[in-house]
């Protein structure tokens, strides 16, 4: 008898995962209202912020707060905003995870740890 809990996907049809665009160092939130408006448009069905591609690792808590903001604001509940919460260890991910939910993303993209070899145990309790 399996005790994994089944889980349903409220997400469906294409996600893009969007770069995080930045200008002289900073986060710029204008071309980021541009670039989910535009998918929005497009006809994507939900959008993906701070990803592997968003450059999410370089982030601080409060630049990730102020590009979900953004991203929700621009989206105007269209569309659900998934956040990356992939981080290189666990207790990052599970912050990022808290974060991101506390400040209204509709969903979290978790990745295995990149770089580290975690036994099949771990890399379970890791998702858990």
């Amino acid at each position: 008898m399996s005790t994994t809990k089944q889980y349903s996907c409220p997400f469906y049809g294409v996600g893009t995962a969007l770069i995080t665009p930045f200008r002289d160092g900073a986060p710029d939130h204008s071309a980021l209202k541009r670039l989910v408006r535009a998918q929005i448009e497009g006809g994507v069905s939900s959008l993906i912020i701070m990803g592997t591609t968003g450059e999410a690792v370089t982030l601080s808590l409060d630049e990730r707060s102020a590009i979900l903001a953004t991203a929700k604001e621009a989206a105007n509940g269209k569309i659900p905003i998934i956040v990356g919460a992939g981080a290189q260890d666990t207790r990052d991910a599970v912050r990022n995870a808290k974060h991101a939910k506390e400040h209204g993303a509709d969903g979290i993209l978790v990745v295995t740890p990149y770089y580290n070899k975690g036994t099949h145990d771990g890399i379970i309790q890791h998702y858990l």
